[in-house]
């Protein structure tokens, strides 16, 4: 057991709330190439995290990627919420709400990983301003370095290795 849910009640809704490491610093190949991401760049979303979506993998509209801003995609793709944000050691974490009966509906497996404190990887989605560069930080060579990131959700991927994975810390 990786960590041990606890129930809150929150509009009369009740909630599974688990400890997430959202994104480590370092260099992580996401969807733009090995990007290297500072723990100071990071630390600036902080209180841009609250109340951000939870969504189930990263939503998607006619294959491509979009925002989870709207009405439609938090309807089609949402199951949650986020708060608490903070740095521990260079790490961005954070405590995820997340609706059971919501993701009931959509991915019972899931939910049944959440509530036995399974490891469930997750993905930020961010909006940035990336800085071409050729460098290394660790032994890990980038392509660019992650600028003025902006926070649009926390994508749970059951099943999936995310760009900054367990294996990151």
């Amino acid at each position: 057991i990786a960590y041990v849910p606890r129930i809150e009640t929150l509009n009369d809704t009740e909630y599974l709330v688990v400890p997430v490491v959202m994104m480590v610093e370092g260099v992580h190949n996401g969807s733009k190439g090995p990007t290297f991401h500072s723990a100071e760049e990071l630390e600036k979303t902080i209180n841009y995290w609250e109340g951000k979506p939870v969504t189930l993998s990263h939503p998607q509209i006619d294959g491509y990627f979009v925002s989870a801003s709207t009405d439609k995609v938090i309807e089609e793709w949402g199951v949650g919420f986020v708060t608490n944000a903070e740095m521990k050691d260079k790490k961005l974490t954070a405590e995820v709400y997340i609706d059971p009966n919501r993701l009931s509906e959509i991915d019972p497996d899931t939910l049944e990983m959440v509530r036995t404190g399974k490891i469930v990887e997750v993905s930020v989605g961010v909006f940035t301003e990336d800085q071409e560069v050729e460098e290394e930080w660790n032994g890990e060579k980038y392509i660019k370095i992650s600028k003025n990131p902006v926070p649009d959700h926390l994508a749970l991927l059951p099943g999936k290795v995310s760009a900054c994975s367990m294996n990151d810390g």
